[in-house]
């Protein structure tokens, strides 16, 4: 293509792709005990069985210029807990409701959270096994639907790159699109990177990615092997027969039309993520009888974890609560028996905020449901005061507060 400016693609850095992973392992780490495409519609591309022939693209130009080069990667984690939980789509024309095993996306990972609630409730209730189980038979029974592989809901981390895919060493029917490459892949490929690398002057930029000098890599996947040794599933080696592989400008100008990596990978949880999570841990905890939600110090948690999340239809609520909270002030104040059912939400959340309620208020919470909130709180806290709180405190509180949860996919 004449005219092509080829100076704006960067390989990527093989070292700050190890720094990255190590980085992500921290954030999903539990602590636990002891050719080119047809419009713009994008291809997946997956690992098959055998030799997998890839040629990976380097680092989007707008990654670059939105974060710069130091900061930027050609590849991003895709975390995912995979749980069962409500989904509605459309079908024929017809909105269909029904509930089915989905991947999660993980808040950490994606939404830069210092906690998961998927993550927590898998702590908790390694906590609850270890503190309340003293068999071991008992705590591992306890434990095992969170491990295992058809029912478990521990988090997934696979690292998401655009690529060209050929059929055969000989580098025939290309087909580009976006592929998951599982962590060993890519460590391995970082560990050839740096074999490569002179140590003395080590290169910026790895062996398979660079534009114009970068190599084919071979991945070849072997089940039957990795049965009875996990580190052979994948091996994975350059294609140095074949030499260079540059990327032509119609490669390059394809990578330019798909979304950057970054934008659909990072900061991109949000408050409908959450609710897909809590919801799956529900049915989760209601299924298997772990009773994770009947301890209040877990709860704590969820409404800690609950805070992070605001959606667009929050935050303009928020907005117009701060810019008419004046005018309704009067309306607010009135007696809370006889005006709280009267009252909309930007009202209700006035009346909370002034009486010092420890009340969160999620989006998806109606008025008759945070109205009810304000009667269970105003009621514990006139029962505290009057010394009266002494029969099952606790569960009365844990009652109200886990409410709040309910009927979440309404």
């Amino acid at each position: 293509m004449a005219g092509f400016d080829r100076s704006a693609f960067k390989g990527a850095s093989s070292s700050r792709r190890k720094s990255q992973i190590e980085k992500n392992e921290e954030k999903t780490q539990l602590k636990k005990k002891s050719s080119s495409n047809s419009g713009n519609k994008m291809n997946y591309l997956k690992l098959q069985k055998g030799k997998n022939y890839l040629r990976l693209f380097g680092i989007h130009p707008a990654t670059i210029e939105k974060v710069g080069f130091e900061n930027a990667s050609d590849m991003y984690a895709k975390t995912v807990h995979f749980m069962e939980c409500k989904v509605e789509y459309t079908k024929d024309g017809e909105k269909v409701s029904e509930v089915k095993r989905v991947p999660v996306l993980n808040s950490k990972v994606h939404g830069g959270t210092k906690k998961d609630v998927i993550d927590e409730y898998i702590n908790y209730a390694h906590k609850v096994a270890y503190s309340d189980i003293q068999d071991q038979d008992e705590r591992t029974k306890f434990l095992f639907p969170l491990k295992d592989w058809k029912t478990g809901i521990t988090g997934k981390t696979k690292w998401v790159a655009y690529a060209k895919s050929y059929e055969n060493k000989s580098k025939e029917n290309p087909v580009l699109g976006r592929i998951d490459l599982p962590v060993s892949v890519v460590n391995k490929m970082n560990e050839l990177s740096a074999e490569d690398d002179d140590m003395e002057d080590v290169m910026e930029t790895d062996i398979f990615t660079d534009p114009d000098t970068g190599m084919v890599v071979v991945i070849t996947s072997d089940p039957e092997a990795g049965k009875s040794d996990p580190s052979k599933y994948y091996q994975v080696a350059p294609d140095f027969r074949g030499g260079a592989d540059a990327m032509t400008d119609e490669d390059l100008a394809w990578l330019i039309e798909q979304k950057p990596l970054n934008e659909v990978y990072e900061n991109v949880y949000k408050a409908k993520d959450f609710y897909m999570a809590l919801d799956g841990l529900k049915r989760f905890d209601e299924k298997y009888g772990l009773g994770i939600f009947s301890y209040d110090e877990f709860l704590d948690v969820v409404e800690e974890i609950s805070g992070y999340y605001e959606d667009d239809s929050e935050q303009e609520l928020n907005e117009k609560e701060d810019s008419s909270v004046e005018a309704k002030e009067d309306k607010s104040d009135l007696p809370f028996d006889l005006e709280l059912e009267d009252m909309d939400m930007t009202q209700l959340k006035g009346y909370i905020r002034r009486n010092n309620l420890k009340i969160k208020v999620l989006p998806n919470y109606t008025t008759e449901q945070v109205a009810q909130f304000i009667r269970d709180e105003e009621e514990i806290i006139e029962s505290e005061k009057q010394e009266l709180e002494k029969q099952e405190p606790v569960r009365s509180s844990r009652s109200s507060r886990l409410s709040r949860f309910d009927d979440l996919e309404d």
